[in-house]
């Protein structure tokens, strides 16, 4: 076994040393600490919104035009809007960064639910029409990567990358 000179050792744990540190201040510096949200409507109207407040190591940023309600995935660094409920929705969910840049994922009708996997991986969208409900589920990137019919299964299992996943979905009625 070749031994290398203790200098060059040094030389080289304090390099990856640096590098680490370097690539860990920037993560700490963006990763999403906290966020709250506020219902404000315009008076004498039904439009509604909440004023979302995303703070990060670094700044504190203010967001006026999603309508909640919101989920923060630790694991994905983002926060979850889920683009309203079943009576007052719009015609959008985001999934939001930490700078404020958001993905949108177009709705499809009435919301039943929406949250994260347990894992905080990925986003579900669960809707309700006239004839069925629907469960969609959403990557990091807002790309549609599951779409199962529940019919009257209250648990819904399925498997995404090697990892098995359960929602848990409330019945529409």
């Amino acid at each position: 076994m070749k031994k290398f000179p203790l200098k060059t050792s040094l030389v080289t744990a304090g390099v990856l040393g640096l590098l680490y540190l370097a690539y860990a201040d920037h993560t700490d510096d963006t990763r999403i600490l906290n966020f709250s949200d506020q219902q404000v409507c315009e008076y004498a109207t039904d439009n509604c919104y909440a004023v979302l407040q995303i703070n990060t190591k670094k700044r504190s940023l203010t967001i006026k035009k999603y309508f909640g309600p919101f989920y923060l995935s630790r694991k994905n660094n983002q926060i979850l809007d889920c683009g309203g409920y079943m009576a007052h929705s719009g015609e959008y969910a985001h999934i939001i960064n930490y700078d404020g840049s958001a993905k949108p994922i177009k709705h499809l009708g009435d919301i039943l639910d929406c949250a994260l996997t347990k894992d905080g991986s990925l986003y579900w969208f669960y809707y309700n029409d006239e004839n069925s409900t629907l469960l969609k589920v959403y990557d990091k990137n807002a790309k549609l990567i599951k779409e199962i019919y529940p019919h009257e299964e209250k648990i819904v299992h399925f498997d995404y990358n090697n990892t098995d996943y359960s929602i848990e979905l409330n019945p529409p009625y």
